[in-house]
């Protein structure tokens, strides 16, 4: 966890710099300030999950695990955003989910409720990582990616 403090803490300066360059305007009242708030908590979360749950599980099933995030995202933007898909779009989610369903169907020796908890863990980043859903149904859709 530490290094991805120091990595986002290396971040905020970069990202001020061009954002300067830009001509991006940090500070504007704009209605984005706990929009942007409940974003960046839920993004550090997602960190913190996957951290804690990468000491229960392994690396693979992690990985599995958060890709489940699109649906999370998808079922989101159907049910708060009022967005359709397609009949393609849910079949494509469709064949996923299968995907991760056969991967972690797939008997192990090793799991044990330690190992259960740890891919639980992942979902839950893998939810947290819906943070999509916060920039598209709020006034961050409006503001500039290099805007912290």
């Amino acid at each position: 966890m530490l290094q991805a403090v120091i990595r986002s803490a290396a971040r905020l300066p970069v990202m001020l710099v061009i954002g300067w360059l830009r001509g991006v305007k940090f500070f504007e009242r704009d209605g984005t300030l706990g929009a942007g708030l409940f974003a960046g908590v839920l993004f550090g979360l997602e960190f913190v999950l996957i951290f804690r749950g990468l000491l229960l599980t392994s690396a693979s099933r992690a990985v599995v695990f958060l890709y489940t995030a699109p649906f999370f995202v998808a079922l989101g933007s159907y049910h708060f955003l009022g967005e359709r898909l397609r009949a393609s779009q849910w079949g494509g989610l469709a064949l996923s989910f299968a995907g991760v369903a056969l991967a972690i169907g797939v008997p192990q020796a090793n799991v044990d409720a330690n190992v259960l908890l740890g891919d639980l863990l992942i979902v839950a980043a893998a939810r947290c990582g819906a943070t999509t859903l916060i920039a598209k149904g709020t006034a961050l859709r409006r503001v500039a990616p290099e805007r912290p």
